[in-house]
C-alpha cells in the first residue's frame, strides 16, 4: 500500500519543463439553441367567450439541444410581438428538442367577452418565457389575421 501511494505521490510531480501554458483564449461552444415557430393554424373569424382551436409548430434549428420552453399565444393589433402590449390569451410547454426535431400540437383557446370585437393578430411567441439562450429570437413569431366577433347576444 505505501509503495502504491509513492507511486500516485511521483505521477503527480511533473518537471516544470512539461507545463504548457497557452497564451489562446478558452474556446467556446459553437453548439447554439434556436427555436423557430414554423407553423400557426387558426380560424379566420371567432367569437368572444368561445373556444377555437390552434395548431402551432416549434422547430429546434439549432445544434444543441433546447430545453423544455413555453410558447405563448397573444392577442396583438400589429403582426409583431411587442411585450408590454401585447395580451397574452394561451400558453403550452414544448418539451426538449433535439435539433432539426419539432413539437406540433392543438391548443384551445378562449378570449374574453371584454375584449372589443375587430381585427386582430393572434400570436405564437416560441420560447415566450426566454428560459433559453438561443441564437436570435427573431425567427420566434408567427402570426395570423384573425377577426374577433361580439359574443353571441343572450336571448
Amino acid at each position: 500500500m505505501r509503495r502504491f501511494l509513492c507511486l500516485a505521490m511521483s505521477a503527480l510531480l511533473v518537471p516544470a519543463a512539461a507545463i504548457v501554458i497557452s497564451a489562446h483564449a478558452p474556446q467556446r461552444s459553437t453548439s447554439t439553441v434556436d427555436l423557430v415557430q414554423t407553423q400557426l393554424v387558426a380560424p379566420g373569424k371567432v367569437t368572444a367567450g368561445k373556444t377555437f382551436v390552434v395548431t402551432d409548430e416549434v422547430e429546434n434549428q439549432g445544434t444543441s439541444q433546447a430545453f423544455q420552453s413555453v410558447t405563448g399565444f397573444y392577442l396583438s393589433v400589429n403582426d409583431s410581438f411587442e411585450t408590454d402590449q401585447d395580451l397574452l390569451v394561451a400558453a403550452r410547454r414544448v418539451p426538449q428538442l433535439i435539433p432539426t426535431q419539432t413539437s406540433s400540437t392543438q391548443t384551445p383557446i378562449t378570449l374574453k367577452k371584454e375584449i372589443p370585437a375587430g381585427d386582430y393578430y393572434l400570436l405564437a411567441v416560441a420560447d415566450a418565457k426566454k428560459d433559453l439562450e438561443e441564437r436570435t429570437r427573431g425567427n420566434n413569431v408567427r402570426a395570423v389575421k384573425i377577426t374577433l366577433r361580439a359574443p353571441d347576444a343572450k336571448k
